[in-house]
């Protein structure tokens, strides 16, 4: 049986429109996941350290000494915390998965309070302190405290979500 033009054509149409529509279906969800999407904790610090300049050495900070660090009510599901190795500095990162949207929120207070008890501890970095960026998306809280502050903001922004002070902390 012998196919005339018009059949040909038809399904070379249908052909090309399903491949066309296949194409954006893949297209739209590889943009939705490139952005706004966090992998981990540990991606989210290894781009702090390794993309933003601190004027002095960072270093991992024990995981059972974070708590001591970051007094929080409840403890987030996974935190990481890289301290300077001067005693005199207040350059830190720190990054925390939370449970659910109400730690997010404790966490950020929490991060508040850390920095204006450095601010007692070392006055003399009040200005570095100042400049202090809390990020948050989802359930990732992250502090970052250095002078290359445009270059935090830009690997915060490769994440999407918000810069703090725009969250709202849960009623007393």
């Amino acid at each position: 049986m012998a196919l005339d033009r018009k059949s040909v054509l038809r399904n070379k149409h249908r052909l090309v429109s399903g491949t066309l529509l296949i194409m954006t279906v893949v297209i739209l969800l590889m943009l939705a996941f490139s952005e706004g999407y966090v992998t981990s904790i540990e991606d989210i610090a290894d781009k702090l350290i390794s993309q933003v300049q601190y004027t002095t050495q960072l270093q991992s900070l024990p995981e059972e000494e974070i708590p001591l660090r970051f007094p929080f009510a409840e403890e987030p599901v996974y935190q990481m915390a890289f301290v300077s190795t001067d005693p005199h500095s207040a350059e830190e990162v720190a990054v925390f998965e939370a449970h659910d949207s109400e730690e997010v929120a404790a966490i950020y207070q929490a991060l508040e309070t850390h920095l204006a008890q450095q601010k007692e501890a070392l006055p003399e970095e009040a200005d570095l302190l100042d400049r202090a960026i809390i990020w948050y998306f989802d359930t990732y809280v992250a502090l970052c405290v250095t002078d290359d502050t445009e270059a935090a903001k830009a690997v915060f922004t490769t994440y999407g979500g918000s810069i703090a002070p725009l969250i709202e902390a849960p009623a007393a």
